[in-house]
């Protein structure tokens, strides 16, 4: 039924061609974005949590790389409420493509929607861990094969994240 993919590099080949679709897109979203989510030379925020808590649900954030913003690495931001998922896979400087689905004890278990195709379809990425999926949420932030947890969400991940729920947030949560 799902298509798995085990790795990263998985991801990462199919979203290679978002790299290539859409350079400045980011940059024209970026334009509109309000002040409050620019940064600021030299400010740095820290936190200890991976975590961000929102009163919906938790939102993750992970990268094939253990650092945001590296062209060329794939990136998946995801909210989570009891156990049903919607987020997004994206590269920086490209377009991005929405999911919705379930985090199982073996995987994240998804349906893709393309950006620019009128298809949708089944994936799977594998989980590294051996947290426990529960009707009350995760018990523990969810870590999958080829993806560093990542700390909160920059403008960029926020924004694939606030456009996909709004798109498909009504498909998993009532």
């Amino acid at each position: 039924m799902f298509q798995r993919f085990g790795s990263a590099q998985d991801v990462k080949k199919y979203c290679y061609w978002l790299l290539l679709s859409l350079p400045g897109l980011l940059l024209a979203l970026a334009a509109d974005l309000p002040s409050s989510v620019v940064s600021v030379p030299g400010a740095i925020a820290q936190e200890d949590s991976t975590t961000q808590t929102t009163s919906a649900g938790d939102i993750y954030f992970y990268g094939e790389s253990g650092q945001p913003e590296v062209l060329g690495s794939a990136y998946m931001v995801l909210e989570s409420r009891q156990n049903q998922v919607v987020g997004g896979f994206f590269m920086y400087q490209s377009s991005f493509d929405c999911f919705y689905g379930q985090i199982t004890n073996q995987a994240l278990q998804i349906t893709v929607i393309p950006t620019y195709e009128h298809i949708r379809y089944s994936y799977a990425v594998e989980r590294s861990d051996t947290a426990i999926a529960s009707p009350e949420g995760l018990a523990t932030m969810p870590e999958f094969d080829g993806f560093y947890p990542l700390s909160h969400p920059d403008a960029v991940a926020r924004h694939v994240l606030e456009t996909c729920r709004h798109e498909y947030g009504s498909l998993v949560w009532q």
